[in-house]
């Protein structure tokens, strides 16, 4: 039995800790005392309205190495007090999740049309929208209960090249071709959240763990004929599993032919395994929770699209279930707007808008199926809004239109 430094958390499995020490045979003890140490709360300031604040305070905390506009945070304050929070001047990212800015930064620039397959709460979605301004960034959620947050993340951030869908991943093989960019934040074993959502050891178990692997090959293989010949598929986890992280990657270089691309990580520890390249976080050496991620390049002399060649035996029956059908452990993503009322999701906040509530409700009690309702706001509301910002103060609330017209 594995019992936690600080008794206020449950102790690490046991299974977990003996695959560590495999993983980590000079490196274990550091690395699962580090999961008991506080987490470090970050917000990536949005650069569209930060730069648009009257009288604007210096960035808080202390800068995200991998991040231009990632900031470290002493402490975790009480975000929904803050006006700056709901008008979308900045969004509480977790700083590993970050390091996608510093992958898309380089050489791939541009991208004109984009998928985030996995998108709910929105993190990945908003930093897409932020570097590629002029580019289509498809937000795509399959849970129903996410869609809310994410509608109200991206019309908050006010980029406007956001539309968010409703499906699962294996629809967009009717798509062949159309995305330049796919970003898959897969649903894992959560194993990199041990730290910053204590509870998850407890519903962690080496069976849940294999189904996500199962069911994260079900989507890339759903995915895979949507990018276009030449085009970047980005696979991200929040899982320290082999299993999830560099045997997929291996599984889907061999069934499509596809070939990773090796990046200049900075501070990132690079992980190789064959023909497979990865970057990890890890907690006993980043500051940032535990994080994944992988890019993988369609060939783009392809007569056909490779994901016709993927062999559905070659991972299982689990390639038709529905996207929740392994239950909400296999789509492990902690959020920090679980305090308000959210299931547990992937990273991101979870406030609520106007009034709406995290269910898709508004006060009174009628349910939402479209996107939130843009109000407008009250005088007072207005008037600071405008001592915020330079320009037409509801400017602000308006922006989100362009999502639903």
């Amino acid at each position: 039995m594995s019992f936690s430094s600080n008794k206020d958390i449950p102790a690490l499995p046991d299974a977990f800790v003996r695959r560590i020490r495999e993983q980590f045979p000079e490196e274990h003890a550091a690395f699962t005392s580090a999961l008991d140490q506080s987490p470090r709360p970050s917000i990536r300031l949005n650069p569209h309205k930060w730069e648009r604040i009257r009288h604007r305070p210096d960035p808080p905390g202390e800068p995200v190495p991998w991040s231009l506009n990632g900031r470290f945070l002493s402490e975790r304050p009480s975000f929904t007090l803050d006006p700056l929070f709901h008008a979308g001047s900045y969004y509480v990212q977790e700083a590993s999740s970050m390091f996608l800015e510093w992958v898309l930064a380089g050489p791939q620039r541009p991208q004109k049309t984009i998928l985030d397959a996995c998108a709910a709460p929105g993190g990945k979605t908003t930093l897409l929208a932020a570097l590629f301004p002029d580019a289509l960034v498809v937000a795509n959620e399959v849970i129903r209960s996410r869609i809310p947050p994410l509608l109200e993340n991206s019309i908050k951030w006010g980029t406007g090249n956001i539309v968010v869908t409703q499906n699962d991943p294996d629809r967009f093989s009717r798509l062949p071709g159309f995305f330049d960019l796919i970003l898959t934040d897969a649903p894992c074993s959560g194993e990199g959240l041990f730290r910053k959502d204590p509870p998850a050891r407890s519903e962690w178990t080496p069976e849940n763990a294999r189904h996500c692997s199962l069911r994260q090959r079900s989507i890339l293989t759903g995915l895979w004929p949507a990018l276009r010949p030449g085009g970047l598929l980005i696979y991200t986890t929040c899982t320290f599993n082999p299993e999830e992280n560099e045997r997929n990657v291996a599984w889907l270089l061999e069934q499509t032919g596809g070939e990773c691309v090796r990046l200049d990580a900075g501070p990132i520890q690079e992980v190789t395994h064959g023909p497979v390249t990865g970057y990890a976080f890890y907690p006993h050496r980043t500051k940032g929770e535990g994080f994944f991620l992988s890019v993988i390049r369609k060939p783009g002399d392809m007569t056909r699209l490779a994901g016709e060649n993927i062999s559905d035996e070659s991972f299982g029956s689990v390639s038709h279930l529905p996207y929740d059908a392994l239950g909400p452990e296999s789509r492990h993503k902690p959020d920090p707007g679980r305090r308000s009322g959210h299931s547990r999701g992937k990273k991101g906040s979870g406030s609520s808008l106007h009034g709406r509530s995290p269910s898709g409700r508004s006060p009174s009690g009628r349910s939402h199926s479209g996107g939130p309702e843009l109000t407008a706001p009250d005088p007072s509301t207005l008037s600071q809004t405008d001592d915020w910002f330079t320009g037409d103060p509801f400017e602000w609330y308006q922006i989100g239109e362009r999502l639903f017209r």
